[in-house]
């Protein structure tokens, strides 16, 4: 585990700067529950482009990887939503 992390730290990176940077962008955006809900949908998309361009890099990329991340992207926008109230 610990190879594979420091093998890919640059997608990792990638992960952590678009929800760092998306997580700020949304607790400035309290009061407008529209642009939240936007912004949060955009972090899933990012979230979904990037692991499949991760996953394309790797030679790993399958119609069974793409249903899974959609899967998990829904329940985390679906559970994200729930959280802030939105």
């Amino acid at each position: 585990m610990r190879k594979n992390i420091k093998k890919h730290s640059g997608h990792y990176l990638v992960y952590l700067f678009t929800f760092g940077a998306g997580l700020v962008f949304i607790l400035l955006a309290q009061g407008d529950s529209t642009l939240q809900a936007r912004l949060i949908f955009l972090i899933a998309a990012l979230y979904f482009v990037w692991a499949m361009v991760h996953h394309y890099v790797q030679h790993n990329l399958s119609p069974r990887v793409a249903i899974e991340y959609i899967l998990i992207v829904v329940l985390g926008a679906t559970l994200v939503l729930f959280l802030f109230g939105i």
